[in-house]
């Protein structure tokens, strides 16, 4: 009889805690808040993250939802921005949760936000009665209306050279910043040892991490076919070039881990390396995750030999 209690009492759910769900409420408050500037952006999933690691479920969903709410209500949020911040913040704490592996993760997260992207502006332009690609070229011409008031913009770029990389490369610009952003919250929280053992987010976990071959080989083909600036497709081939990178700088990043893993650097020293070479250094790490199988196989093979 004592092992069947116990075997009831493991099965139990928590105790409800209004106390913890109303401070994730407001974690989850501050997440929407991050969404709005662009310095905080990278953050903006952590709440809803740590939301699914600790309370039960349904929990998670309603401090998202409630969190929203005062977005919208207390902080005067788009409610296009707190929309999507939602689903992506629900998408990826469950996949956290379901302990799904991180390219699948990454890559279904980012087709959540494009889906969501591509949701909005389809309601707009049929709320104005145009199609999609008309509505957006008035956003653009919107846009660049205001980008030529101000003379030290118009110093940096042309108003034509604006106008062009908004049209065409506003997207791809937006699927970098959504892998950003899902990378830098999940990296984050490895960092802060959130998730439990033998999770697939842990350090330890991340440092097996291996960028795939056909992600290489497409960068290094975009890569040379940039250098053809005058060519007709030269800003969506930019375009996809920025997006493509972007899985190689967190390849480049997972590389940094093991080489400071293997040096045996403290946290500290550590949190500094990667807050430098994440902002100072983005391009440099790009270039180390595409020859990511290379250094980590010479690592490897100099610390066999000093073993030996």
């Amino acid at each position: 009889m004592r092992v069947l209690n116990d075997i009831e009492d493991k099965k139990s759910p928590r105790e409800f805690d209004a106390g913890a769900l109303l401070a994730h409420v407001l974690y989850s408050s501050m997440g929407f808040l991050a969404a709005g500037t662009a310095i905080t952006l990278p953050f903006m999933l952590l709440p809803m993250i740590i939301s699914h690691l600790k309370l039960e479920e349904p929990l998670p969903k309603v401090a998202a939802l409630l969190g929203a709410l005062i977005g919208v209500t207390v902080f005067q949020l788009p409610l296009s921005l707190v929309l999507i911040v939602f689903v992506l913040g629900i998408f990826v704490g469950e996949g956290v949760r379901r302990k799904r592996k991180p390219w699948p993760l990454l890559v279904q997260g980012l087709g959540v936000a494009l889906l969501m992207a591509g949701g909005w502006l389809w309601a707009m332009a049929s709320s104005e009665g145009m199609n999609i690609i008309a509505y957006w070229n008035s956003l653009v011409a919107a846009l660049v209306a205001n980008f030529e008031k101000v003379e030290m913009f118009r110093q940096v770029i042309g108003v034509d050279e604006f106008r062009n990389r908004l049209t065409f490369q506003a997207p791809f610009f937006y699927a970098f910043m959504i892998l950003l952003i899902l990378w830098t919250s999940l990296g984050i929280a490895s960092f802060l040892k959130w998730y439990p053992a033998n999770h697939p987010f842990t350090g330890a976990k991340l440092r097996q991490l291996r960028l795939p071959h056909v992600v290489s080989a497409a960068f290094l083909t975009l890569f040379v076919l940039r250098l053809f600036r005058e060519n007709t497709y030269f800003l969506w081939v930019d375009g996809l070039f920025l997006v493509v990178g972007m899985f190689a700088y967190i390849e480049g990043t997972v590389v940094l881990s093991n080489v400071l893993q293997r040096r045996k650097v403290g946290r500290l020293p550590r949190a500094l390396t990667y807050s430098i070479s994440m902002t100072l250094g983005f391009y440099a790490l790009m270039g180390l995750g595409v020859l990511s199988q290379w250094v980590l196989s010479r690592g490897t093979r100099t610390e066999t030999e000093e073993q030996v």
